[in-house]
């Protein structure tokens, strides 16, 4: 998973998953915990390489 800047927050926000592609990179350190421990345990395909971004970021 990538995200270029890492935030402090109180907990998990909403957040959007992409292959590639989504246009920005910040989330919360608890966000992108979140989305790795959900990747872990889904019963779902293994991806290789996962976009993260916090949906506040774009007011969406």
């Amino acid at each position: 998973m990538t995200s270029t800047v890492l935030f402090d927050a109180s907990g998990v926000s909403d957040y959007w998953l992409a292959p590639h592609g989504l246009p920005g990179r910040f989330t919360s350190r608890a966000g992108l915990a979140h989305a790795l421990v959900r990747e872990a345990v889904s019963e779902g395909p293994v991806r290789t390489c996962l976009d993260m971004i916090r949906k506040e970021a774009f007011g969406r």
